[in-house]
C-alpha cells in the first residue's frame, strides 16, 4: 500500500508532516461520531439460493439413502459394498447431519430425484463444462456427477452456440501509397515539472520504420 502511493507521488516534490488525529477530526468523523439512536440491521443474502429446499433434500435422502444413513450411524455392512460401491469407497469421509442430510466431506450428497434441479441451477449461467464442475465441486457430490455435468453442458444450446461460433475474420489495414496517408497517434502524461505540465504525443506514419515524439 505504501509503495503504491510512493510510486504515484514520485512525480511531485513534497514534504511529509505529521498531524495528530485531534487536528483532523473530520478524517474519521463517521467512525468516532456517536449516534443517539439504535440502528436496525438485517441480514441480506449475497447469493441466490438453489431451487432445492432443505425439506426436499431431507425427504429424498431418507427415501433413497436410508441404508447409507443407518451405516454411517451404526457401522458399514457387507451388502452395502455391493449395493452402493461408490459410497462404500468413501465411507471414511461420509457423514450425516442431525436431520439426515448426507455429506461427503463438506459437500452435500444429492439424491437421484433432485439432481436434475441442481444441474439446471448449475447450468443457468451457461458457463460450460469446466466452470460447472468447479462450481459443483464446492457444494455437491453424487456418483457419476462429472458424467452428468458433461451431458448437460454438451446439450446446452447457448453453450454449444458460443463454443462453435466461428471467430470473426481479421481485416488488415489497407496498403498506403505515401507516408502521411495514414497515421497512428497516442498520448501519454501529464508529466509535471515546476511551473509547467507536459504531454507527449507519439506518432507513427505508414511506410516509415521509426516513430515521432512531440512534446506539448
Amino acid at each position: 500500500m505504501v509503495q503504491r502511493w510512493s510510486i504515484a507521488l514520485s512525480a511531485y516534490s513534497y514534504d511529509i508532516h505529521h498531524r495528530s488525529a485531534q487536528s483532523i477530526p473530520h478524517a474519521d468523523y463517521l467512525l468516532r461520531y456517536a449516534i443517539s439512536e439504535e440502528v436496525s440491521t438485517a441480514d441480506c443474502p449475497l447469493t441466490q439460493p438453489f431451487s432445492v429446499s432443505r425439506f426436499d433434500l431431507v425427504r429424498e435422502t431418507r427415501k433413497y439413502y436410508h441404508a447409507i444413513i443407518s451405516c454411517v450411524r451404526r457401522g458399514w455392512r457387507g451388502n452395502i459394498k455391493r449395493r452402493f460401491p461408490e459410497f462404500y469407497k468413501r465411507r471414511e469421509t461420509i457423514s450425516v447431519t442431525c436431520d439426515d442430510v448426507l455429506c461427503y466431506n463438506y459437500r452435500i450428497i444429492v439424491p437421484l430425484t433432485l439432481r436434475t434441479a441442481v444441474l439446471n441451477d448449475l447450468n443457468s449461467g451457461h458457463l460450460g463444462t469446466e466452470k460447472m464442475k468447479s462450481l459443483a465441486r464446492l457444494t455437491f457430490w453424487w456418483p457419476e456427477m462429472n458424467h452428468d455435468l458433461n451431458r448437460v453442458a454438451n446439450s446446452c444450446v447457448d453453450y454449444v452456440y458460443k463454443t462453435q461460433r466461428q471467430p470473426s475474420k481479421r481485416t488488415p489495414w489497407p496498403v498506403s501509397s505515401n507516408s502521411w496517408q495514414r497515421i497512428h497517434v497516442d498520448y501519454c502524461g501529464p508529466f509535471f515539472r515546476i511551473g509547467e505540465r507536459r504531454f507527449l504525443f507519439p506518432l507513427t506514419r505508414s511506410l516509415l520504420y521509426h516513430n515521432s515524439l512531440f512534446r506539448i
